[in-house]
């Protein structure tokens, strides 16, 4: 059983991945975005075609890196395009070497000009610890 103070611990560390997960999709490198990531990350996404994206499954790092690429490649998401996620209402359970969330997550396009909500969902996440690091394990979207 976790203490308090190692609870607060785990608390903070994952939902600091989850913040810089967002910071790195919107506006970092791909290299900061897989480095969050487990080796054996898997990504599920319902379809979301509000946004022109496919439900889709990606695999392992490389695999996740490769989907953020082809939605930078489309516009959809990153560095000048002027879009934003948005993530809320953040619950971890924390546990010793794994620990899972949910969090709200809302989409803006129009950033610097006429913000829009595009899209809104839930994250489901689970963390893994490797080599003293929370990283992110799966990551489910799910729309409401």
């Amino acid at each position: 059983m976790l203490d308090f103070q190692e609870r607060a611990a785990i608390i903070v560390a994952v939902s600091d991945v989850l913040a810089r997960l967002t910071h790195a999709a919107d506006l970092g490198t791909l290299e900061e975005y897989a480095a969050l990531l487990t080796e054996d990350f898997v990504w599920e996404m319902p379809d979301m075609p509000v946004v022109g994206l496919p439900a889709q499954v990606r695999r392992g790092r490389e695999g996740a890196v490769i989907g953020a690429r082809e939605r930078r490649d489309a516009a959809i998401q990153g560095p000048g395009t002027g879009t934003f996620h948005v993530i809320t209402n953040i619950s971890v359970m924390p546990g010793r070497n794994e620990s899972t969330a949910t969090t709200y997550w809302h989409f803006y396009t129009g950033a610097g000009g006429d913000p829009a909500l595009r899209a809104q969902g839930i994250y489901r996440d689970r963390f893994v610890l490797v080599d003293g690091e929370w990283l992110i394990a799966r990551r489910q979207l799910v729309r409401p």
